[in-house]
């Protein structure tokens, strides 16, 4: 099974062609066929390999 770094997952963040992965609960999924059902008008762009929390 591949392992994955912070850095790694920062890079499949489904822009530019790329998928777009997530880890959860030690997993890594691919959410590239979700993320456009989840982008509307209140998507708020963030920077590659930006992470959602603090």
């Amino acid at each position: 099974m591949r392992q994955f770094t912070k850095e790694d997952l920062a890079w499949y963040d489904g822009r530019d062609g790329v998928a777009a992965y997530i880890a959860y609960n030690q997993r890594v999924y691919d959410v590239s066929d979700k993320r456009k059902e989840a982008v509307n008008e209140n998507h708020r762009s963030r920077e590659r390999g930006a992470g959602f929390c603090p």
